[in-house]
């Protein structure tokens, strides 16, 4: 079964009575959350929003060699976890 277009994604605030943890990128667990973005202006214009916002961007929009064509903007969420707007190289399919 293949099922397109649909993904959710629940993010919740932080409770306020404790101080979370600050995510640990090398700690056993989750890594980075990454979006697909359709172009390279896609990426351009998130990382605009993100620098207008005040987030705080890990690496600009530039080609990387994870894979050829890879183009992406790295930034961070206020607990420090990574998160990604990317351009892979691997081609879509319609299915």
């Amino acid at each position: 079964m293949v099922v397109i277009g649909v993904f959710w994604l629940i993010l919740t605030a932080a409770r306020q009575d404790t101080k979370p943890a600050r995510h640990d990128l090398l700690s056993p667990g989750f890594h980075h959350l990454a979006w697909n973005a359709e172009n390279r202006d896609q990426v351009d214009e998130f990382y605009r929003l993100l620098v207008k916002n005040g987030a705080t961007a890990l690496d600009a929009p530039a080609e990387y060699d994870y894979e050829p064509g890879y183009y992406a903007v790295f930034f961070t969420d206020p607990d420090g976890m990574k998160l990604v707007v990317q351009i892979p190289e691997r081609p879509r399919t319609n299915r």
